[in-house]
């Protein structure tokens, strides 16, 4: 067993988790939608967009969702003086993309899981 291999495994594990996470909320999601059609917005037109669009949401909500959404990587901001501009981060969001396509591709291992509540333990048993 390759334990390198299984760190970095885990490692990304945790990174999707995360990442998916964050997309957890349909505010969130909505957010995600609006910026994947724009190069780049401020953060008060992205709060108008999403009212207009019948998602009411206040402009401190959507900065507040938008740190999540920073904080795991899947929207990018910068600050203008007084003005937040605030894009999608397209490669970490192709990187989770990715990440979830290597957990279901034909070509993973199938394993059993087997959880033992009377002894408390998991025992995973790999199929070829």
């Amino acid at each position: 067993m390759d334990n390198t291999n299984d760190a970095a495994t885990g490692h990304e594990f945790l990174e999707l988790k995360r990442m998916l996470k964050a997309m957890g909320d349909v505010h969130r999601l909505d957010m995600l939608h609006v910026l994947a059609g724009a190069a780049e917005i401020t953060v008060t037109d992205l709060a108008e967009i999403l009212v207009a669009q019948g998602r009411p949401i206040s402009q401190p909500l959507v900065s507040w969702h938008l740190n999540i959404l920073r904080r795991a990587g899947l929207v990018l901001t910068k600050r203008t003086g007084r003005q937040v501009y605030c894009s999608l981060d397209r490669a970490s969001f192709q990187h989770c993309l990715r990440m979830l396509g290597d957990i279901i591709s034909t070509n993973a291992p199938v394993s059993t899981t087997f959880l033992d509540t009377q002894a408390g333990t998991v025992r995973v048993t790999p199929q070829s």
